[in-house]
């Protein structure tokens, strides 16, 4: 038998790197959850000698076989198992043989990871290792084989290493895989590193099947967290779980929210949920977007503010952060004002239209139109003449006043006060009466407008006078005549 040797001399390390993002998983029910057992379930195969010879210990090796689809893909099961464990927790080891050695089946012992303690040909075999992987925190996970002698193929997910909650019915035969990395003489061919959005609480099927063919192997394999730790280890990653009678994949709820920053963030959580009655656990996925809101105003004939219509669409920037917009759809009621603006000309012109849109106290926008016309001037002048003692004419003040007629149109009317010199015209009416004196017993001032413009104010004074049958007396422009009886 021989010891392993862990020196890692002479082997290949595999290259490439995929990225897949999410992947599917699984939700088992409570009851698996909590018979649930640390580590991978392995079963080891043989992996067969074209010839052998017993009597030399010298065989002729197959070095095609174990690399067809047909071999991986259940091929491996016609060469019959030997050995299966439980709880094997690390797969890295390296098996050196002399060259004298190359043609030789030779036993080994496989490291404790395996919790396998019996001696394995290690220079020909296989195994597959089946469990779920179980992330402790969300985020990205780098899978990775560091060196492959001869064969590795990883296959993680749902659906893809193998059926949720039915490891036992599906796991044999591959379905799909990330990894399929192999050695060969020129140098590693395939991909090693795989790189996958995993979400805490959800149970992703992993299998890792590998071969080596003839002589020296190995096999390094091992996973980085999202806070870029490495581990070889899956102890506290990887459990094996009972079958159910049905699959049990992870039922994931996305909502989309706005919020106010201008980058997208993703929170997952795993949650329970009732759906009639029955309650299961759900991948529950929130993406908060930036959120843009605008609203588009019309007019209406309304007396209120409506809302008719809210849209909300996606896009996505040029950096690959989606926007949310929403836009509002308002009808707002018509206000509308005219200003008006006398000119020269002839006739009625609108010269300009403004827009303004203000919010009231209660939020609502209100569009206000405002039309400025150009209209004749309509100059209607009067003017108010003052008497005064003064020897001339002066315009004491002058007022402009503007009223809006009927048609809606504007009449400027100018008014002019002037101080006029006064003229006094004054004049007397006598009346005959009884008495034996004279007596004044009336007085009135008129005032009239010349042609000229300039008003005279004349005064009557009007006189009772004693009767006489001899004479009478007129008086006219203060000349008195007598007239004999």
């Amino acid at each position: 038998m021989i010891i392993l040797n862990f020196s890692f001399i002479g082997n290949v390390s595999a290259e490439g790197t995929e990225n897949l993002g999410t992947i599917g998983g699984c939700l088992p029910s409570l009851d698996a959850i909590s018979k649930k057992t640390v580590g991978f379930n392995v079963k080891f195969y043989n992996y067969h000698w074209l010839s052998y010879n017993d009597a030399t210990n010298r065989g002729s090796p197959d070095l095609t076989t174990y690399a067809t689809p047909a071999y991986y893909n259940g091929g491996y099961l016609e060469q019959g198992q030997f050995g299966e464990t439980n709880g094997a927790i690390s797969f890295d080891y390296t098996f050196n043989l002399p060259s004298s050695q190359s043609l030789q089946a030779v036993k080994g012992q496989l490291p404790s990871g395996y919790n396998y303690d019996q001696p394995v040909y290690l220079t020909n075999w296989t195994f597959v290792a089946t469990g779920y992987f179980l992330p402790t925190i969300s985020g990205s996970y780098k899978f990775t084989i560091g060196y492959v002698d001869d064969l590795a193929i990883v296959s993680i997910g749902g659906g893809t290493a193998y059926d949720c909650c039915m490891a036992s019915d599906s796991s044999e035969y591959l379905k799909s895989y990330q990894i399929n990395s192999i050695w060969s003489s020129s140098g590693p061919t395939g991909v090693n590193n795989l790189v996958i959005d995993l979400v805490a609480g959800v149970y992703y099927p992993i299998r890792l099947f590998h071969t080596n063919r003839q002589w020296a192997g190995g096999l390094t394999f091992g996973y980085t967290d999202p806070n870029g730790n490495y581990t070889n280890y899956w102890n506290n990653t990887v459990y094996t779980l009972p079958d159910a009678e049905e699959v049990c994949n992870a039922t994931t709820v996305t909502t989309t929210v706005p919020w106010g920053q201008s980058y997208t963030t993703t929170k997952t959580t795993v949650q329970p949920i009732t759906i009639s009655s029955t309650t299961k656990e759900v991948i529950n996925v929130i993406v908060e977007t930036p959120q843009v809101v605008s609203t588009t105003t019309k007019k209406w004939t309304g007396s209120f503010t409506s809302t008719y219509a809210t849209s909300l669409f996606t896009t996505t920037r040029s950096d690959g952060v989606s926007i949310t917009s929403t836009v509002i759809y308002v009808e707002t009621p018509n206000d509308e004002s005219t200003t008006y603006t006398p000119w020269t000309g002839a006739f009625t012109s609108t010269i300009g239209t403004s827009v303004t849109t203000s919010i009231g106290s209660d939020g609502i926008p209100t569009t206000s139109t405002i039309y400025t016309v150009e209209t004749p001037t309509s100059n209607d002048v009067s003017t108010t003449y003052t008497p005064w003692t003064g020897a001339f004419t002066s315009t004491i003040g002058t007022s402009v006043t503007t009223s809006i007629g009927s048609d809606g149109i504007p009449t400027t009317s100018t008014i002019y006060t002037v101080e006029t010199p006064e003229v006094d015209a004054a004049s007397t009416t006598y009346t005959p009466w009884t008495g034996a004196f004279t007596s004044t017993i009336g007085t009135s001032v008129t005032t009239s407008i010349g042609s000229d413009g300039i008003p005279t104010t004349s005064t009557i004074y009007t006189v009772e006078t004693p009767t006489s049958n001899d004479y009478w007396i007129r008086r006219y422009s203060n000349h008195i005549y007598d007239l004999h009886s």
